[in-house]
């Protein structure tokens, strides 16, 4: 029974991790942004909530931040996507147009680096969480949470 006990655990194990791996297959296809975080503050952009989740966040930086979602900030975020496309080729779009660039797909250490090619490289950490792309900028600090259409 022990050995069952561990051949299951360690089957769920490989599939949780298998799962959170992310591809140029699993990448393929429109992403949009549903939740950003900016200096502490994360924005749900379906619900409009605006919430720190940094305890450090003082009054003044959620009420800057709720201001620019409330100010077109949120309009303007909503509007944009990536569409991953097979050959490592990613699509920008935003209010301005698209620009398509292409794209790596590393890993490094225990995480994966996606580092975009638009106007020189840009590196994020990327993973899967909660069924959301997280991308996190390491120089700026910004999360976004980008839900697949």
């Amino acid at each position: 029974m022990k050995k069952l006990k561990f051949v299951v655990v360690a089957l769920l194990i490989s599939l949780a991790s298998q799962a959170q791996t992310i591809t140029e297959k699993s990448l393929l296809g429109e992403w949009r942004v549903l939740k950003i975080e900016i200096e502490g503050v994360l924005v749900n952009l379906d619900t409009g909530e605006v919430k720190a989740v940094d305890p450090d966040v003082g009054a003044d930086n959620l009420e800057l931040i709720q201001g620019m979602m409330d100010n077109g900030g949120a309009d303007e975020i909503k509007e944009g996507k990536l569409v991953f496309k097979p050959g490592l080729m990613v699509d920008f779009h935003d209010n301005t147009g698209v620009q398509t660039a292409s794209y790596t797909l590393e890993n490094k250490g225990n995480k994966q680096v996606l580092t975009l090619n638009v106007d020189g490289p840009s590196s994020l950490d990327a993973s899967f969480e909660d069924g959301l792309l997280k991308l996190v900028d390491g120089v700026e600090g910004t999360v976004m949470y980008m839900a697949k259409k």
